[in-house]
Formats: C-alpha cells, sequence, structure tokens
C-alpha cells in the first residue's frame, strides 16, 4: 500500500484506479508473450465500485455496482495507461452511468437464482462483451487473529463464471496489497506470465513516480 500511496500522491487517482491500471500491463505482458500485442489492443474489464453512501459507511451492506472499463494493453506508456484508465473511471462517476447491481448480475449471465443451473452450460460459451473481471475490496487495515495467531496475508480469490477466463482481486490487508489471480488452465497455461505484468506494472509506475522533479 505504501507503494500505491507514492504512486497516488504524485499521480491522484485510488487504489480503484492502480489496480485496473497493473491489470493492464499484465495483460499486456500475456499478449505480448502470445505475439498478440498491437498498438490498439485493449481488454474489457467489468470494475465493480462501490455506491454505498457516506452515511452508510462501516454497515454491512452489498451496495455495490459496476463499471466497464477498457484496458489500454496496447499502450506502452505505463502512466499513459493509467491516465486512461483513470479517466474512464472519473467520467463513470461524475456521469452516474454504474450499473446497478442487477445489471451486474444480468451483464454476467444471470440472476443469482439461475446462475449455478446455467453455470455448466455459460462456461462453455464465449462472452464477447467483458474478458476479465478486476475488484478491490478495502480490507482491513490493522491486523487479525484468531486463536493467538496473527493473519500474514488476505487472499483474495473472484471465481470465473460465464465466458471470463480470469478474473483479478485486489485486497488490503495490514498495510499490504495482494493480488489473487484466477484463471481457467488450459486457456491460460502461462498465467504466470500475466502475475509477472501486474507486478511489472505497479513498479513501472514507480519509476514514472521518481522521475518527477520533488
Amino acid at each position: 500500500m505504501d507503494e500505491v500511496d507514492q504512486i497516488r500522491g504524485v499521480f491522484g487517482g485510488s487504489v480503484n484506479d492502480v489496480a485496473p491500471a497493473a491489470a493492464a500491463s499484465g495483460v499486456r505482458g500475456l499478449l505480448a508473450a502470445r505475439r498478440m500485442l498491437t498498438d490498439d489492443s485493449v481488454v474489457c474489464a467489468v470494475v465493480p465500485v462501490s455506491v454505498r453512501p457516506d452515511g452508510e459507511r462501516g454497515v454491512l451492506s452489498n451496495r455495490v455496482s459496476a463499471v466497464l472499463v477498457d484496458l489500454p494493453c496496447g499502450k506502452a506508456d505505463p502512466l499513459r495507461r493509467f491516465r486512461l484508465v483513470r479517466e474512464q473511471m472519473d467520467a463513470w462517476k461524475t456521469g452516474g452511468r454504474a450499473a446497478g447491481p442487477d445489471a451486474f448480475v444480468n451483464l454476467l449471465g444471470g440472476v443469482p437464482g439461475v446462475l449455478a443451473v446455467a453455470a455448466h452450460t455459460a462456461l462453455r460459451l464465449r462472452q464477447p462483451l467483458v474478458h476479465t473481471i478486476v475488484t478491490n475490496v478495502p480490507g482491513p487495515s490493522l491486523p487479525l487473529y484468531m486463536m493467538g495467531r496473527r493473519m500474514l496475508e488476505l487472499a483474495p480469490y473472484i471465481p470465473i463464471v460465464v465466458g471470463l477466463r480470469i478474473s483479478i482481486g485486489v485486497v488490503s490487508y495490514d498495510g499490504g496489497l495482494s493480488f489473487g489471480v484466477t484463471a481457467d488452465h488450459d486457456t491460460v497455461p502461462d498465467l504466470g506470465t500475466l502475475c509477472a505484468g501486474l507486478r511489472d506494472g505497479i513498479g513501472e509506475l514507480l519509476e514514472e513516480r521518481a522521475r518527477v522533479p520533488a
């Protein structure tokens, strides 16, 4: 989180901007390794966002909406990728165009009551609108304990359903930020390339930050 805060301190934005920008770097590396990368390569991601009003902060409720963000994987400049992601996120927020919870569920293939029944069929279908999901969940800022033992990490897990072959979960915990990547093994046997690109995406933004005069 210290690294992310350094990036935000210079370039602005939020964790919900840095995470998709890192995802764009990861997918860029994957496409490049497969010799599929072009200057205009774009991957569409669902990015869930909180729509909880300030008066409900700290209240356990499921106030979640979602926006569609084009990850600009074809852009070589990491700062340009970050700014393009942030522009889209800001536009969704200020324009009030985020899809509601029901629309988010429908977008991914059906209401919860029928999703389990349809999952075996949906997983065989290519879902052309959305390629991945990138979700950031703020976790506890202080360490948690169970039976006197300190929890060291909190690993996010986002299932892959309805044609999605890759999901990227991000969660903060006790000063750290963890990325949990889930993928279909048959489709993404080179998942390690994407994971390395995620970390590189943070590193590249830190390098850009270091170039900015103090």
